[in-house]
């Protein structure tokens, strides 16, 4: 598996949901499902731009989410995507306080990436979703209780 360079331009879904459409803002790919991309974050870079799904020591690392017009965002890395490398260091077995303060503080930060499957960004998307949905229904749940309380 040789790193890959090509990228494409982002792009708008629109996933419908029992509360309505919902819009999400994909990054553009880079490379084909199973490629290695390697990223390096310069020192002028602040936040990488990206969450995990879990940290580790995990099996695998997938990229849960990608912030808009991030340094994530502009190397094209994508939610389902999994982080292989931090710095030559395999990142699925790093001890976590390690992992983290590399992330945060390290730069330049080499890290090596396998592009997701279709399969993969879908299955982001939906705990996305649903996360969404159930920050929603708490909200909800909440404004009700207060309007109740007030009632009374």
């Amino acid at each position: 598996d040789q790193p890959s360079d090509a990228s494409t331009q982002p792009s708008k879904i629109r996933f419908v949901t029992p509360d309505g459409a919902i819009n999400a803002w994909v990054p553009g790919r880079r490379g084909q499902p199973g490629d290695h991309v390697v990223i390096t974050a310069q020192e002028d870079v602040g936040t990488l731009g990206f969450r995990l799904l879990d940290f580790p020591p995990q099996p695998v690392l997938k990229v849960f989410k990608v912030d808009r017009n991030s340094f994530a965002s502009l190397q094209n890395l994508c939610p389902g995507d999994h982080l292989l490398t931090v710095d030559e260091q395999d990142a699925p077995s790093m001890k976590m306080k390690k992992f983290t303060r590399m992330l945060k503080n390290k730069r330049p930060l080499k890290f090596e990436v396998k592009v997701g499957t279709a399969e993969d960004l879908a299955t982001m998307y939906a705990i996305q979703i649903q996360a969404r949905a159930r920050g929603i229904l708490a909200r909800r749940r909440v404004q009700q209780l207060q309007d109740a309380k007030k009632k009374t």
